[in-house]
C-alpha cells in the first residue's frame, strides 16, 4: 500500500506534544520553495479548474441540461 498522508497523520498523532512540534519544524524546514515556483504551482492548480470546458463541444445550454439530469430528486422531508 506504501506510505500516505492519513497513515503518517495517524502515527504523528501518537507522538507527544513537544515531538509533534519537532516535526513539524522539521516539515517545514524541509519545504523550499520560492515565490516563482509557488506562483507556478498555483498557476498549474488554478488551469485544472477553470477554462476545463473550453474544449468541450457542447453548447452551454447542453452542458446545464446534463447537469439539471443528473439530479437526484430531494427525499429529505421539509420541516
Amino acid at each position: 500500500m506504501g506510505t500516505t498522508i492519513d497513515t503518517v497523520w495517524a502515527k504523528a498523532q501518537r507522538l507527544s506534544p513537544s515531538e509533534r512540534l519537532a516535526l513539524s519544524r522539521r516539515l517545514a524546514e524541509s519545504v523550499t520553495e520560492t515565490e516563482k515556483a509557488r506562483r507556478e504551482r498555483v498557476t498549474k492548480e488554478m488551469d485544472q479548474f477553470f477554462g476545463g470546458w473550453a474544449n468541450d463541444e457542447r453548447t452551454t445550454d447542453e452542458i446545464m441540461a446534463q447537469i439539471r439530469a443528473g439530479r437526484t430528486k430531494n427525499t429529505f422531508p421539509n420541516i
